[in-house]
């Protein structure tokens, strides 16, 4: 039985280390949407500012460097989800390894529950059979 609460608590760290992480991929993605949402509202500001002729040029080479920037984040972005699927996989697999444990402790202590029932009832029916004896006699 202490084997089993060994296992079950390591494995609950396990699971939280494991969810922890997803949390950080998590926040790492809504940090790269938002950078993304940043740059395509600076891009319609430098639009709106840059109707003067003479930025046109600056404005192409601004729209370029911002492009690149969105596509290095997409890259980052899709990097990201690929590792919370997996974080996420790695957090299954480990829930469906301690609920296996968390449920042999339950038949564990169910089975040791039917013993500690049985062996009260043979103490029971002893001291039912010696009060017979003594009734008798």
């Amino acid at each position: 039985m202490r084997d089993l609460e060994i296992l079950i608590r390591q494995h609950g760290w396990e699971l939280d280390i494991k969810r922890r992480k997803v949390a950080e991929l998590e926040q790492m993605r809504s940090d790269l949407t938002r950078r993304m949402d940043s740059i395509n509202q600076q891009i319609e500001a430098e639009k709106d500012v840059s109707g003067v002729e003479d930025g046109a040029y600056a404005f192409s080479n601004y729209l370029t460097a911002s492009r690149r920037l969105q596509e290095n984040l997409m890259t980052s972005l899709d990097e990201v989800d690929r590792c919370i699927d997996e974080a996420q996989e790695e957090v299954r697999e480990e829930f469906i390894e301690l609920k296996k444990y968390e449920m042999a402790k339950e038949r564990l202590e169910e089975r040791q529950q039917v013993v500690k029932r049985r062996r009260e009832n043979i103490a029971m029916d002893e001291v039912a059979a010696n009060m017979h004896r003594r009734a008798a006699t």
